[in-house]
């Protein structure tokens, strides 16, 4: 997302590089568990990668209550409401990956 721009499908992480990260991560934590042959289970990281989408999607929710706060506010000339709308997108693109089409 830059600035008003945005793709969520094409832009945020795929389930590859999520994987990546969160494999880097855990190996860089407890390096010399990992040397030990002490790995995390892929139960495991799935939550994890799990978790990291719920934060992402909670992060959007937050900045979309932010900029209504701040359009009703701010001193600041700028499209407050045009970000919300960004933002919002954002909360619900991210809900859809992770509760599906009809998800609660």
């Amino acid at each position: 997302m830059t600035n008003f721009t945005h793709d969520f499908d094409k832009e945020y992480p795929s389930a590859a590089q999520k994987a990546f990260f969160v494999d880097t991560y855990l190996d860089n934590l407890d390096p010399k568990g990992v040397q030990a042959g002490n790995k995390y289970t892929d139960e495991f990281k799935a939550a994890f990668v799990t978790d990291i989408d719920r934060h992402a999607m909670l992060s959007h929710y937050v900045w979309t209550m932010w900029s209504i706060r701040q359009a009703v506010d701010a001193d600041i000339e700028w499209d407050y409401y045009r970000y919300t709308g960004v933002r919002a997108e954002g909360y619900f693109w991210m809900k859809k990956q992770l509760v599906g089409e009809g998800g609660a």
